[in-house]
C-alpha cells in the first residue's frame, strides 16, 4: 500500500528534511512526501532538485487554501506558526489532494526501519498518536503533554477528519510556546483525544520515537543493517523505527547534540548521532554547491562560550520551583557541555 507523508520546514532545516527523505528512500516503500516549505529558499531548492516521491508545497499555497492561518500569523512566533500550521498540512493532503491517509513527520527525524511497522498496528483505528515514552527523570507530561507531535497518522474518513478539524480550529484559537490552562503549543491538545474521540490508536511500539527524553530507558544494539532497542524495565526488544534528533545544533567547530538536561547514552551518540551529524554536514555542503542562494546555517557559528551556557541555565533555574537554587546550580554546571561532539 502506498503511503502518503507530510512534513514542514524552512531553509534552516533543509538538510534535516533531506535526511528525513533519504531515510524513507532507504526503506524501499512506496510513498509520496509532501514538503511544506516555510521560506522561498527551501521551496526553490526542492523545485529545482525534482526529487522522486517528494512534492514541494509553498507556504503561500497552504495559506491561500486555509486563509485562517493568515489571520493569526502576525501574533505567532515562527515556531508557534509552524505548530499552528501542522494540522493544516495534514488537512491539505487529505482535503485538497484527497489522499486516502496521511502521516505527519517532524523534519528532524530519521528512519531506520519502515514506518509501516507503526501504521499497521492501528487495526480499525483512523488516527495514530505516539507517546513521548519519557524516562522518569525527564517526564514533562504535565507541561508538554503525554503525546508528541512527531508521528501522526490520519485516515481520510469522517471520524479522523473530525479530530483533525477540531485540532486545527483549536490551534487557530490558541497555539503558543507556553503552558496555559492545560495547553502547550499544538501538542497538549492531544492528551484528551483518546477520551473524547473515537478511533484513536495510541502507539505502543517503543521503536517509534526514541529521543533524548527517553533514550536512557533503552539499550541500543547494532545489527548488520539496523538497530534494536531493549527496554530496560521489561527487557522487551523492539526494532528502532526512527530517532527524533530534537534540539540538535550544528556549529563550525562541533555539534551540540541536544539540551544538556538530557544524559545521552554513549551508544546513542556513537551509533546514531555521529552518523546523522556527518550526513547533515555532507548535505549542507551539497546544497551550498548546487544552489547559490543557500548559505549553510551553521558554518559561520561557533559553540557559545561558558558564560552563555551559565546565563541560559541560570535563567531557566530561576523559573524552576524544584529545590534550592544553590544545589540545582551545582548540577547544572556539571551538565554543561556533556552533549557536545
Amino acid at each position: 500500500m502506498k503511503q502518503h507523508f507530510c512534513t514542514l520546514f524552512n531553509s534552516y532545516y533543509l538538510s534535516r528534511g533531506l535526511a528525513l527523505y533519504q531515510s524513507l528512500i532507504k526503506q524501499n516503500i512506496s510513498f509520496d512526501l509532501y514538503v511544506f516549505c516555510f521560506d522561498d529558499i527551501a521551496y526553490r531548492y526542492l523545485i529545482q532538485k525534482q526529487l522522486p516521491h517528494l512534492i514541494p508545497v509553498s507556504l503561500s499555497e497552504l495559506e491561500n487554501y486555509f486563509p485562517e492561518l493568515l489571520s493569526v500569523k502576525k501574533e505567532r512566533s515562527l515556531g508557534e506558526y509552524c505548530w499552528t500550521s501542522t494540522s493544516f498540512t495534514l488537512r491539505y493532503c487529505l482535503e485538497k489532494e484527497n489522499v486516502e491517509h496521511c502521516t505527519y513527520f517532524d523534519a528532524d527525524m530519521y528512519f531506520y526501519n519502515s514506518p509501516n511497522l507503526i501504521i499497521q498496528e492501528r487495526e480499525n483505528a483512523s488516527v495514530i498518536i505516539t507517546p513521548h515514552h519519557y524516562a522518569e527523570e525527564y517526564d514533562q507530561s504535565a507541561m508538554s503533554g503525554i503525546y508528541c507531535v512527531q508521528f501522526m497518522y490520519f485516515e481520510n474518513t469522517t471520524s479522523a477528519l473530525e479530530v483533525l478539524r477540531w485540532w486545527s480550529g483549536a490551534c487557530i484559537e490558541w497555539c503558543y510556546s507556553k503552558a496555559e490552562d492545560g495547553k502547550f503549543g499544538d501538542q497538549k491538545y492531544l492528551d484528551f483525544w483518546p477520551y473524547y474521540f473515537h478511533g484513536i490508536h495510541i502507539n505502543r511500539h517503543h521503536g517509534a520515537g526514541m529521543a533524548p527524553w527517553n533514550a536512557k530507558r533503552y539499550q541500543l544494539e547494532s545489527r548488520s543493517d539496523s538497530y534494536e532497542l531493549v527496554l530496560s524495565e521489561t527487557q522487551t526488544r523492539y526494532p528502532l523505527v526512527f530517532f527524533h534528533f530534537h534540539g540538535l545544533k550544528l556549529y563550525s567547530n562541533g555539534a551540540q547534540l541536544t539540551d544538556d538536561q538530557y544524559d545521552l547514552p554513549k551508544e546513542v551518540k556513537e551509533f546514531l548521532y555521529k552518523n546523522y551529524v556527518s550526513l547533515l554536514r555532507q548535505l549542507e555542503s551539497e546544497i551550498e554547491s548546487e544552489f547559490n542562494d543557500y548559505h549553510s546555517t551553521f558554518s559561520a557559528y561557533s559553540f557559545p562560550g561558558l558564560k552563555t551556557y551559565i546565563r541560559t541555565y541560570v535563567r531557566s533555574l530561576l523559573q524552576s520551583i524544584e529545590g534550592l537554587f544553590s544545589s540545582i546550580f551545582g548540577k547544572a554546571v556539571r551538565m554543561i557541555g556533556r552533549n557536545r561532539i
